[in-house]
Protein backbone atom coordinates (compact mmCIF):
# COMPACT_ATOMS: atom_id res chain seq x y z
CA UNK A 1 0.00 0.00 0.00
CA UNK A 2 1.32 3.42 -0.97
CA UNK A 3 2.28 5.60 2.00
CA UNK A 4 0.87 9.13 1.89
CA UNK A 5 3.54 11.85 1.89
CA UNK A 6 3.42 14.76 4.32
CA UNK A 7 2.46 17.23 1.58
CA UNK A 8 -0.30 14.92 0.33
CA UNK A 9 -1.63 14.56 3.88
CA UNK A 10 -1.67 18.34 4.37
CA UNK A 11 -3.47 18.75 1.02
CA UNK A 12 -6.06 16.15 2.05
CA UNK A 13 -6.69 17.90 5.40
CA UNK A 14 -7.03 21.25 3.63
CA UNK A 15 -9.50 19.75 1.14
CA UNK A 16 -11.59 18.31 3.97
CA UNK A 17 -11.53 21.63 5.87
CA UNK A 18 -12.72 23.50 2.80
CA UNK A 19 -15.54 21.11 2.03
CA UNK A 20 -16.71 21.08 5.64
CA UNK A 21 -16.81 24.87 5.57
CA UNK A 22 -18.84 24.78 2.35
CA UNK A 23 -21.32 22.44 4.05
CA UNK A 24 -21.46 24.89 6.96
CA UNK A 25 -22.06 27.68 4.45
CA UNK A 26 -24.95 25.78 2.90
CA UNK A 27 -26.42 25.28 6.38
CA UNK A 28 -25.99 29.01 7.06
CA UNK A 29 -27.75 29.86 3.80
CA UNK A 30 -30.63 27.54 4.78
CA UNK A 31 -30.84 29.43 8.09
CA UNK A 32 -30.85 32.71 6.15
CA UNK A 33 -33.60 31.66 3.74
CA UNK A 34 -35.66 30.27 6.60
CA UNK A 35 -36.24 33.88 7.66
CA UNK A 36 -37.74 34.67 4.26
CA UNK A 37 -40.07 31.69 4.13
CA UNK A 38 -42.38 32.72 6.94
CA UNK A 39 -45.96 33.01 5.70
CA UNK A 40 -46.43 36.72 6.38
CA UNK A 41 -43.39 37.55 4.25
CA UNK A 42 -44.37 35.32 1.34
CA UNK A 43 -47.77 37.04 1.22
CA UNK A 44 -46.08 40.42 0.70
CA UNK A 45 -45.16 41.03 -3.00
CA UNK A 46 -42.36 43.43 -2.03
CA UNK A 47 -40.80 40.86 0.30
CA UNK A 48 -41.05 38.19 -2.42
CA UNK A 49 -39.14 40.54 -4.73
CA UNK A 50 -36.39 40.99 -2.13
CA UNK A 51 -36.34 37.22 -1.61
CA UNK A 52 -35.64 36.71 -5.29
CA UNK A 53 -32.83 39.26 -5.10
CA UNK A 54 -31.36 37.41 -2.12
CA UNK A 55 -31.53 34.06 -3.93
CA UNK A 56 -29.88 35.45 -7.07
CA UNK A 57 -27.16 37.10 -4.98
CA UNK A 58 -26.41 33.90 -3.05
CA UNK A 59 -26.35 31.71 -6.16
CA UNK A 60 -24.23 33.99 -8.34
CA UNK A 61 -21.87 35.40 -5.74
CA UNK A 62 -21.52 32.91 -2.87
CA UNK A 63 -22.30 29.47 -4.27
CA UNK A 64 -20.36 30.13 -7.47
CA UNK A 65 -17.43 31.48 -5.45
CA UNK A 66 -17.36 28.41 -3.20
CA UNK A 67 -17.39 26.11 -6.22
CA UNK A 68 -14.50 28.04 -7.78
CA UNK A 69 -12.49 28.14 -4.54
CA UNK A 70 -12.74 24.37 -4.14
CA UNK A 71 -11.07 23.86 -7.52
CA UNK A 72 -8.00 26.03 -6.97
CA UNK A 73 -4.94 24.72 -8.83
CA UNK A 74 -1.43 26.09 -9.05
CA UNK A 75 0.81 24.66 -11.79
CA UNK A 76 4.58 24.91 -11.72
CA UNK A 77 6.01 26.43 -14.91
CA UNK A 78 7.93 24.28 -17.37
CA UNK A 79 10.24 25.10 -20.26
CA UNK A 80 8.56 27.19 -22.97
CA UNK A 81 7.84 25.60 -26.36
CA UNK A 82 10.57 26.28 -28.88
CA UNK A 83 10.37 28.02 -32.24
CA UNK A 84 7.08 29.81 -31.63
CA UNK A 85 6.78 33.10 -33.50
CA UNK A 86 5.65 35.81 -31.07
CA UNK A 87 4.41 39.34 -31.67
CA UNK A 88 4.41 41.73 -28.71
CA UNK A 89 1.77 44.46 -28.98
CA UNK A 90 2.01 47.62 -26.88
CA UNK A 91 -1.20 49.64 -27.27
CA UNK A 92 -1.07 53.42 -26.85
CA UNK A 93 -3.50 56.33 -27.08
CA UNK A 94 -2.26 59.81 -26.13
CA UNK A 95 -0.27 58.58 -23.10
CA UNK A 96 2.85 60.43 -21.90
CA UNK A 97 5.95 59.83 -24.01
CA UNK A 98 8.06 58.67 -21.05
CA UNK A 99 5.47 56.02 -20.20
CA UNK A 100 5.38 54.60 -23.72
CA UNK A 101 9.17 54.62 -23.92
CA UNK A 102 9.54 52.77 -20.64
CA UNK A 103 7.23 49.96 -21.72
CA UNK A 104 8.63 49.74 -25.26
CA UNK A 105 12.19 49.40 -23.99
CA UNK A 106 11.17 46.62 -21.64
CA UNK A 107 9.11 44.86 -24.31
CA UNK A 108 11.99 44.90 -26.77
CA UNK A 109 14.34 43.38 -24.16
CA UNK A 110 12.15 40.34 -23.45
CA UNK A 111 14.48 37.40 -23.93
CA UNK A 112 12.41 34.93 -26.00
CA UNK A 113 12.68 35.70 -29.77
CA UNK A 114 9.87 38.06 -30.74
CA UNK A 115 8.91 41.14 -32.72
CA UNK A 116 7.77 44.26 -30.82
CA UNK A 117 5.06 46.56 -32.21
CA UNK A 118 3.83 49.93 -30.98
CA UNK A 119 0.12 50.22 -31.78
CA UNK A 120 -0.51 53.97 -31.77
CA UNK A 121 -4.19 54.85 -31.82
CA UNK A 122 -3.45 58.57 -31.59
CA UNK A 123 -1.24 59.07 -34.66
CA UNK A 124 1.46 60.80 -32.59
CA UNK A 125 4.55 61.80 -34.61
CA UNK A 126 6.69 61.75 -31.46
CA UNK A 127 5.73 58.13 -30.82
CA UNK A 128 6.53 57.22 -34.41
CA UNK A 129 9.99 58.71 -33.99
CA UNK A 130 10.40 56.96 -30.63
CA UNK A 131 9.58 53.60 -32.20
CA UNK A 132 12.12 54.27 -34.96
CA UNK A 133 14.80 55.20 -32.43
CA UNK A 134 14.16 52.04 -30.39
CA UNK A 135 14.04 49.77 -33.42
CA UNK A 136 10.46 48.58 -32.95
CA UNK A 137 7.68 48.42 -35.51
CA UNK A 138 5.18 51.30 -35.55
CA UNK A 139 1.55 50.76 -36.57
CA UNK A 140 -1.21 53.37 -36.66
CA UNK A 141 -4.69 53.67 -38.15
CA UNK A 142 -6.74 56.56 -39.45
CA UNK A 143 -9.72 56.20 -37.07
CA UNK A 144 -10.24 55.19 -33.43
CA UNK A 145 -13.25 52.95 -34.07
CA UNK A 146 -13.70 50.32 -31.32
CA UNK A 147 -10.75 51.83 -29.42
CA UNK A 148 -8.36 49.16 -28.05
CA UNK A 149 -10.14 46.31 -29.85
CA UNK A 150 -10.01 48.13 -33.16
CA UNK A 151 -6.35 48.98 -32.60
CA UNK A 152 -5.47 45.33 -32.03
CA UNK A 153 -7.57 44.10 -34.97
CA UNK A 154 -5.84 46.59 -37.24
CA UNK A 155 -2.46 45.23 -36.13
CA UNK A 156 -3.58 41.63 -36.72
CA UNK A 157 -3.92 42.34 -40.44
CA UNK A 158 -0.30 43.55 -40.61
CA UNK A 159 1.45 40.91 -38.47
CA UNK A 160 1.85 37.14 -38.53
CA UNK A 161 3.09 35.83 -35.14
CA UNK A 162 1.55 32.59 -33.88
CA UNK A 163 1.27 34.02 -30.36
CA UNK A 164 0.36 37.63 -29.56
CA UNK A 165 1.37 39.15 -26.22
CA UNK A 166 -0.66 42.27 -25.41
CA UNK A 167 0.43 44.97 -22.95
CA UNK A 168 -1.32 48.14 -21.94
CA UNK A 169 1.11 51.00 -22.22
CA UNK A 170 1.59 51.27 -18.43
CA UNK A 171 2.53 47.59 -17.90
CA UNK A 172 6.29 47.00 -18.01
CA UNK A 173 7.20 43.36 -18.74
CA UNK A 174 10.05 41.47 -17.13
CA UNK A 175 12.88 40.14 -19.33
CA UNK A 176 11.72 36.58 -18.57
CA UNK A 177 8.07 37.27 -19.38
CA UNK A 178 7.81 34.99 -22.40
CA UNK A 179 10.09 32.29 -21.00
CA UNK A 180 7.82 31.94 -17.97
CA UNK A 181 4.43 32.53 -19.61
CA UNK A 182 4.55 30.58 -22.88
CA UNK A 183 4.65 27.06 -21.44
CA UNK A 184 0.84 26.47 -21.39
CA UNK A 185 0.80 26.77 -25.20
CA UNK A 186 2.35 23.31 -25.40
CA UNK A 187 -1.29 22.28 -25.22
CA UNK A 188 -2.69 23.10 -28.67
CA UNK A 189 -6.17 23.53 -27.14
CA UNK A 190 -5.02 26.56 -25.10
CA UNK A 191 -6.36 29.69 -26.75
CA UNK A 192 -5.00 32.25 -24.31
CA UNK A 193 -2.94 32.64 -21.16
CA UNK A 194 -3.62 35.35 -18.59
CA UNK A 195 -0.60 36.44 -16.55
CA UNK A 196 -1.06 37.98 -13.11
CA UNK A 197 -1.60 41.73 -13.10
CA UNK A 198 0.74 43.39 -10.61
CA UNK A 199 1.45 47.05 -9.99
CA UNK A 200 4.55 49.11 -9.37
CA UNK A 201 3.04 52.23 -7.76
CA UNK A 202 1.32 50.67 -4.73
CA UNK A 203 3.03 53.10 -2.35
CA UNK A 204 2.42 56.17 -4.51
CA UNK A 205 -0.89 57.03 -2.87
CA UNK A 206 -3.63 55.68 -0.63
CA UNK A 207 -5.85 54.92 -3.62
CA UNK A 208 -3.10 53.14 -5.57
CA UNK A 209 -2.36 50.85 -2.62
CA UNK A 210 -6.03 50.07 -1.97
CA UNK A 211 -6.78 49.44 -5.66
CA UNK A 212 -3.75 47.14 -5.95
CA UNK A 213 -4.84 45.24 -2.85
CA UNK A 214 -8.25 44.69 -4.40
CA UNK A 215 -6.62 43.60 -7.64
CA UNK A 216 -4.46 41.09 -5.73
CA UNK A 217 -7.65 39.66 -4.25
CA UNK A 218 -9.03 38.82 -7.70
CA UNK A 219 -5.74 37.37 -8.92
CA UNK A 220 -5.56 35.14 -5.85
CA UNK A 221 -7.97 32.29 -5.28
CA UNK A 222 -10.61 33.32 -7.87
CA UNK A 223 -8.12 33.05 -10.73
CA UNK A 224 -6.49 29.90 -9.28
CA UNK A 225 -9.96 28.35 -9.11
CA UNK A 226 -10.87 29.39 -12.65
CA UNK A 227 -7.55 27.96 -13.82
CA UNK A 228 -8.38 24.70 -12.09
CA UNK A 229 -11.71 24.67 -13.92
CA UNK A 230 -10.03 25.37 -17.27
CA UNK A 231 -11.67 28.80 -17.44
CA UNK A 232 -9.05 31.38 -16.48
CA UNK A 233 -10.47 34.64 -17.78
CA UNK A 234 -8.92 37.46 -19.73
CA UNK A 235 -8.32 40.61 -17.75
CA UNK A 236 -6.79 43.48 -19.66
CA UNK A 237 -3.03 43.63 -20.03
CA UNK A 238 -0.43 40.86 -19.65
CA UNK A 239 -2.27 38.35 -21.81
CA UNK A 240 -0.99 36.03 -24.56
CA UNK A 241 -3.39 34.84 -27.26
CA UNK A 242 -3.00 32.25 -30.00
CA UNK A 243 -3.58 33.97 -33.34
CA UNK A 244 -5.73 31.12 -34.67
CA UNK A 245 -7.95 31.46 -31.59
CA UNK A 246 -8.53 35.16 -32.25
CA UNK A 247 -9.18 34.49 -35.92
CA UNK A 248 -11.73 31.81 -35.01
CA UNK A 249 -13.93 34.42 -33.30
CA UNK A 250 -13.46 37.14 -35.90
CA UNK A 251 -10.89 39.15 -33.98
CA UNK A 252 -10.82 41.11 -30.73
CA UNK A 253 -14.27 42.04 -29.43
CA UNK A 254 -15.14 45.67 -28.71
CA UNK A 255 -16.70 47.48 -25.75
CA UNK A 256 -15.74 48.99 -22.41
CA UNK A 257 -14.81 45.48 -21.22
CA UNK A 258 -13.26 44.38 -24.49
CA UNK A 259 -10.91 41.88 -22.84
CA UNK A 260 -13.70 40.07 -20.98
CA UNK A 261 -15.84 40.25 -24.11
CA UNK A 262 -13.08 38.52 -26.07
CA UNK A 263 -12.65 35.97 -23.26
CA UNK A 264 -16.34 35.04 -23.45
CA UNK A 265 -16.19 34.35 -27.18
CA UNK A 266 -12.91 32.40 -26.97
CA UNK A 267 -14.41 30.05 -24.39
CA UNK A 268 -17.67 29.82 -26.33
CA UNK A 269 -15.65 28.74 -29.36
CA UNK A 270 -14.21 25.87 -27.30
CA UNK A 271 -10.73 27.21 -26.55
CA UNK A 272 -9.18 26.50 -23.16
CA UNK A 273 -7.24 29.02 -21.09
CA UNK A 274 -4.58 29.03 -18.38
CA UNK A 275 -3.35 31.32 -15.61
CA UNK A 276 0.29 32.12 -14.83
CA UNK A 277 0.37 33.41 -11.27
CA UNK A 278 3.88 34.86 -11.12
CA UNK A 279 4.12 38.69 -11.38
CA UNK A 280 5.92 39.15 -14.70
CA UNK A 281 4.78 42.66 -15.64
CA UNK A 282 4.08 45.68 -13.45
CA UNK A 283 1.61 48.42 -14.27
CA UNK A 284 0.08 51.54 -12.74
CA UNK A 285 -3.03 51.85 -10.62
CA UNK A 286 -4.99 55.13 -10.58
CA UNK A 287 -3.46 57.40 -7.95
CA UNK A 288 -6.55 59.36 -6.89
CA UNK A 289 -10.28 58.91 -6.48
CA UNK A 290 -11.16 60.67 -9.71
CA UNK A 291 -9.06 58.31 -11.78
CA UNK A 292 -10.20 55.28 -9.78
CA UNK A 293 -13.88 56.16 -10.20
CA UNK A 294 -13.45 56.62 -13.97
CA UNK A 295 -11.77 53.22 -14.18
CA UNK A 296 -14.42 51.51 -12.05
CA UNK A 297 -17.35 53.06 -13.90
CA UNK A 298 -15.90 51.93 -17.21
CA UNK A 299 -15.32 48.39 -15.94
CA UNK A 300 -18.72 48.18 -14.25
CA UNK A 301 -20.63 49.47 -17.27
CA UNK A 302 -18.74 47.20 -19.65
CA UNK A 303 -19.14 44.09 -17.50
CA UNK A 304 -22.84 44.65 -16.78
CA UNK A 305 -23.46 45.28 -20.49
CA UNK A 306 -21.94 41.87 -21.24
CA UNK A 307 -24.13 40.32 -18.55
CA UNK A 308 -27.26 41.84 -20.08
CA UNK A 309 -26.55 41.62 -23.81
CA UNK A 310 -23.85 39.03 -24.58
CA UNK A 311 -23.75 36.31 -21.93
CA UNK A 312 -27.41 35.20 -22.41
CA UNK A 313 -26.65 34.48 -26.08
CA UNK A 314 -23.63 32.33 -25.21
CA UNK A 315 -24.79 30.52 -22.06
CA UNK A 316 -25.79 27.32 -23.89
CA UNK A 317 -22.33 27.07 -25.47
CA UNK A 318 -20.61 26.82 -22.08
CA UNK A 319 -20.29 23.77 -19.84
CA UNK A 320 -21.37 23.92 -16.20
CA UNK A 321 -17.98 25.00 -14.80
CA UNK A 322 -17.54 27.77 -17.37
CA UNK A 323 -21.03 29.12 -16.64
CA UNK A 324 -20.23 29.17 -12.92
CA UNK A 325 -17.05 31.16 -13.54
CA UNK A 326 -18.76 33.72 -15.76
CA UNK A 327 -21.83 34.09 -13.56
CA UNK A 328 -19.51 34.97 -10.69
CA UNK A 329 -17.37 37.35 -12.72
CA UNK A 330 -20.15 39.13 -14.59
CA UNK A 331 -22.18 39.85 -11.45
CA UNK A 332 -19.34 41.27 -9.34
CA UNK A 333 -20.40 44.90 -9.84
CA UNK A 334 -23.95 44.19 -8.65
CA UNK A 335 -22.47 44.60 -5.18
CA UNK A 336 -22.87 48.37 -5.64
CA UNK A 337 -26.67 48.38 -6.00
CA UNK A 338 -26.89 45.84 -3.14
CA UNK A 339 -24.95 48.19 -0.85
CA UNK A 340 -27.18 51.10 -1.93
CA UNK A 341 -30.27 49.01 -1.18
CA UNK A 342 -29.06 48.09 2.31
CA UNK A 343 -28.25 51.73 3.09
CA UNK A 344 -31.72 52.79 1.92
CA UNK A 345 -33.52 50.09 3.93
CA UNK A 346 -31.49 50.90 7.05
CA UNK A 347 -32.45 54.57 6.77
CA UNK A 348 -36.14 53.75 6.27
CA UNK A 349 -36.13 51.42 9.29
CA UNK A 350 -34.39 53.86 11.63
CA UNK A 351 -36.28 56.98 10.58
CA UNK A 352 -39.65 55.23 10.72
CA UNK A 353 -39.18 54.21 14.40
CA UNK A 354 -41.59 51.38 13.69
CA UNK A 355 -41.01 48.55 16.16
CA UNK A 356 -42.15 45.88 13.71
CA UNK A 357 -39.82 47.15 10.99
CA UNK A 358 -36.89 47.35 13.42
CA UNK A 359 -37.58 43.83 14.67
CA UNK A 360 -37.87 42.36 11.18
CA UNK A 361 -34.71 44.06 9.94
CA UNK A 362 -32.75 42.98 13.01
CA UNK A 363 -33.93 39.42 12.48
CA UNK A 364 -32.83 39.64 8.82
CA UNK A 365 -29.35 40.81 9.85
CA UNK A 366 -29.13 38.09 12.48
CA UNK A 367 -29.88 35.43 9.88
CA UNK A 368 -27.49 36.95 7.34
CA UNK A 369 -24.46 37.30 9.64
CA UNK A 370 -23.43 33.59 9.81
CA UNK A 371 -23.54 33.33 6.02
CA UNK A 372 -21.25 36.34 5.59
CA UNK A 373 -18.78 35.15 8.24
CA UNK A 374 -18.54 31.60 6.88
CA UNK A 375 -18.12 32.93 3.33
CA UNK A 376 -15.14 35.04 4.45
CA UNK A 377 -13.70 32.04 6.30
CA UNK A 378 -13.98 29.85 3.19
CA UNK A 379 -12.00 32.44 1.23
CA UNK A 380 -9.31 32.59 3.93
CA UNK A 381 -8.91 28.82 4.17
CA UNK A 382 -8.90 28.36 0.38
CA UNK A 383 -5.98 30.80 0.01
CA UNK A 384 -3.63 29.04 2.46
CA UNK A 385 -1.80 26.71 0.03
CA UNK A 386 -1.63 29.29 -2.76
CA UNK A 387 0.84 31.80 -1.36
CA UNK A 388 3.16 33.23 -3.99
CA UNK A 389 5.45 36.21 -4.32
CA UNK A 390 3.53 39.41 -4.93
CA UNK A 391 4.03 43.14 -4.66
CA UNK A 392 4.28 44.10 -1.02
CA UNK A 393 1.44 46.41 -0.05
CA UNK A 394 1.57 48.87 2.83
CA UNK A 395 -2.08 48.98 3.81
CA UNK A 396 -3.03 51.69 6.28
CA UNK A 397 -6.16 49.89 7.46
CA UNK A 398 -7.24 46.23 7.30
CA UNK A 399 -9.11 45.17 4.16
CA UNK A 400 -8.17 48.44 2.48
CA UNK A 401 -9.25 47.34 -0.98
CA UNK A 402 -12.60 46.09 0.33
CA UNK A 403 -13.31 49.44 2.00
CA UNK A 404 -12.47 51.37 -1.16
CA UNK A 405 -14.71 49.10 -3.25
CA UNK A 406 -17.54 49.42 -0.71
CA UNK A 407 -17.36 53.22 -0.83
CA UNK A 408 -17.56 53.10 -4.64
CA UNK A 409 -21.19 51.92 -4.50
CA UNK A 410 -22.57 55.13 -6.14
CA UNK A 411 -20.35 54.56 -9.19
CA UNK A 412 -21.40 50.92 -9.53
CA UNK A 413 -25.06 51.82 -8.99
CA UNK A 414 -24.88 54.54 -11.62
CA UNK A 415 -23.37 52.08 -14.09
CA UNK A 416 -26.08 49.52 -13.26
CA UNK A 417 -28.90 52.02 -13.88
CA UNK A 418 -27.25 53.22 -17.09
CA UNK A 419 -27.04 49.65 -18.43
CA UNK A 420 -30.68 48.96 -17.47
CA UNK A 421 -31.73 52.05 -19.41
CA UNK A 422 -29.63 50.98 -22.39
CA UNK A 423 -27.41 54.04 -22.35
CA UNK A 424 -24.05 53.91 -24.13
CA UNK A 425 -21.30 55.78 -22.25
CA UNK A 426 -18.60 57.89 -23.87
CA UNK A 427 -15.23 56.10 -23.86
CA UNK A 428 -12.71 57.65 -21.45
CA UNK A 429 -9.27 56.15 -20.99
CA UNK A 430 -8.26 55.49 -17.39
CA UNK A 431 -6.13 58.49 -16.31
CA UNK A 432 -2.46 57.75 -15.64
CA UNK A 433 -1.89 61.06 -13.83
CA UNK A 434 -3.71 63.41 -11.46
CA UNK A 435 -7.40 64.23 -11.93
CA UNK A 436 -9.39 67.03 -10.29
CA UNK A 437 -10.60 66.56 -6.72
CA UNK A 438 -13.79 68.15 -5.34
CA UNK A 439 -16.43 67.36 -2.76
CA UNK A 440 -18.92 66.55 -5.53
CA UNK A 441 -16.81 63.49 -6.23
CA UNK A 442 -17.98 61.85 -3.00
CA UNK A 443 -21.25 63.74 -2.42
CA UNK A 444 -23.49 60.61 -2.45
CA UNK A 445 -21.25 58.93 0.14
CA UNK A 446 -21.23 62.06 2.33
CA UNK A 447 -25.03 62.36 2.18
CA UNK A 448 -25.49 58.66 2.99
CA UNK A 449 -23.11 58.80 5.97
CA UNK A 450 -24.68 61.99 7.36
CA UNK A 451 -28.19 60.53 7.07
CA UNK A 452 -27.05 57.33 8.81
CA UNK A 453 -25.33 59.31 11.56
CA UNK A 454 -28.40 61.47 12.18
CA UNK A 455 -30.59 58.35 12.17
CA UNK A 456 -28.40 56.74 14.85
CA UNK A 457 -28.43 59.90 17.00
CA UNK A 458 -32.23 60.27 16.71
CA UNK A 459 -32.79 56.64 17.56
CA UNK A 460 -30.47 56.50 20.56
CA UNK A 461 -32.13 59.52 22.21
CA UNK A 462 -35.27 57.45 22.84
CA UNK A 463 -35.92 54.16 24.63
CA UNK A 464 -33.67 51.37 23.35
CA UNK A 465 -34.08 47.64 23.13
CA UNK A 466 -31.67 44.97 21.96
CA UNK A 467 -33.05 44.93 18.41
CA UNK A 468 -32.81 48.71 17.98
CA UNK A 469 -29.23 48.67 19.25
CA UNK A 470 -28.43 45.91 16.72
CA UNK A 471 -29.79 47.92 13.79
CA UNK A 472 -27.89 51.01 14.98
CA UNK A 473 -24.70 48.94 15.12
CA UNK A 474 -25.29 47.85 11.54
CA UNK A 475 -25.77 51.50 10.53
CA UNK A 476 -22.49 52.27 12.28
CA UNK A 477 -20.79 49.49 10.31
CA UNK A 478 -22.09 51.00 7.07
CA UNK A 479 -20.53 54.32 8.11
CA UNK A 480 -17.19 52.68 8.97
CA UNK A 481 -17.07 50.89 5.63
CA UNK A 482 -16.90 54.29 3.90
CA UNK A 483 -13.59 55.05 5.57
CA UNK A 484 -11.50 54.07 2.54
CA UNK A 485 -13.11 56.68 0.31
CA UNK A 486 -13.01 59.40 2.97
CA UNK A 487 -9.38 58.80 3.93
CA UNK A 488 -8.40 58.84 0.27
CA UNK A 489 -10.27 62.10 -0.30
CA UNK A 490 -8.78 63.67 2.84
CA UNK A 491 -5.24 62.71 1.83
CA UNK A 492 -5.69 64.24 -1.60
CA UNK A 493 -7.09 67.47 -0.21
CA UNK A 494 -4.58 67.94 2.62
CA UNK A 495 -1.44 66.82 0.80
CA UNK A 496 -2.47 67.96 -2.67
CA UNK A 497 -2.69 64.34 -3.67
CA UNK A 498 0.44 63.17 -1.89
CA UNK A 499 3.14 61.84 -4.19
CA UNK A 500 1.45 62.39 -7.54
CA UNK A 501 4.49 62.21 -9.75
CA UNK A 502 3.98 59.41 -12.29
CA UNK A 503 5.91 56.23 -11.51
CA UNK A 504 9.15 55.73 -13.33
CA UNK A 505 11.40 52.73 -13.07
CA UNK A 506 14.63 52.94 -11.11
CA UNK A 507 16.54 52.64 -14.39
CA UNK A 508 15.55 56.17 -15.44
Amino acid sequence: MKVMTNSEFIALIHCLQLRLLVLAGLAASAYFFDWWLESERLSNPLMVFFLLLAIVSCVTRMYCAWYIFCRCTRDDPTEPPQNLSVDVFVTAFNEPLWLVEQTLRAAKEIQYPHQTYLLDDGGNDELQQLAKNLGVQYLKRETQDDHKAGNINNALTQTSGEIIAIFDVDHVPDRNYLNEALWPFKDVAIGFVQVRLSHSNVNQSFVAGAAAERNDGFFGIPMYGMHGLGCAQKFGSNCLIRRTALESIGGYKSGLAEDLHTSLFLHAEGWKSAYVSEPLAFGLEPTDLGGFFIQQYKWAHGTLTLLRQVYPRLITRFDFATNVCYMWRLTCFLAGPMVALHILVTLVVLYSRNENLVGDFFSYLLHLAPLIMISRLIMKVASKPLQTKTVKLKSRIPALGLCLAFGTWPIYTKAFISVLLGRKPVFIATPKEKTSVGIRLILPQVVAVLLLLVAILRTTTGPLDFQTIGVCCFAGLLIIMHIGVFVAFWNERTTEGGNREPFRSSEE
